[in-house]
């Protein structure tokens, strides 16, 4: 999957499916309708952008700076959407993460790219020691820092660089 256009997206949004009652062509046609619905194709364009800029850094991230972790700053909480179309169980189609760069990330492209181990977090809180030199004392206290936090074996990093030797990059629909 070097390179998907939007239609090619949608059809995977519709296509995803966790239970087999969702599997049939009645369902897939409702969800085409409630995809279109829902959610506009300037947003599912604005998520194939970003994602495809997101694995444009971690394909090009030099071997000095891969430390079995990739971890991207944040300067706000980032927000988590799902794209929901009606799938038995509440399953979702899609994860989107949004950065305070207004950037969109599809956690299921992700996947389909780097394989089930790419593991991202969206955000973590760690605990930063303040000293007040008057007195001696140190204060604890949690600081809520984020960040996406991206872990995945530099072989599949490799793997995937090997396979894609050119940037990934968005076919618009014709």
């Amino acid at each position: 999957m070097k390179q998907i256009c939007l239609n090619e997206y949608k059809e995977y949004l519709v296509n995803s499916y966790k239970h087999e009652c969702d599997n049939n062509d009645v369902e897939k046609n409702r969800r085409f309708v409630l995809l279109s619905k829902k959610y506009s194709d300037d947003f599912l364009v604005d998520v194939l952008i970003g994602t495809y800029s997101f694995i444009n850094k971690i394909i090009t991230i030099s071997e000095n700076d891969y430390y079995g972790f990739i971890k991207i700053p944040l300067e706000s909480e980032p927000d988590i959407k799902f794209i929901e179309l009606d799938l038995t169980g509440g399953w979702m189609s899609d994860t989107i993460i949004r950065d305070s760069d207004n950037n969109f990330y599809s956690i299921g492209l992700l996947r389909r790219i780097f394989g089930d181990l790419f593991i991202i977090e969206p955000c973590k809180v760690e605990i930063n020691e303040e000293f007040d030199e008057s007195d001696d004392i140190s204060i604890l206290s949690e600081i809520p820092s984020y960040y996406l936090y991206i872990q995945c074996k530099k072989e599949i990093i490799d793997a995937v660089k090997g396979c894609y030797n050119q940037s990934f990059v968005l076919i618009k629909d014709k």
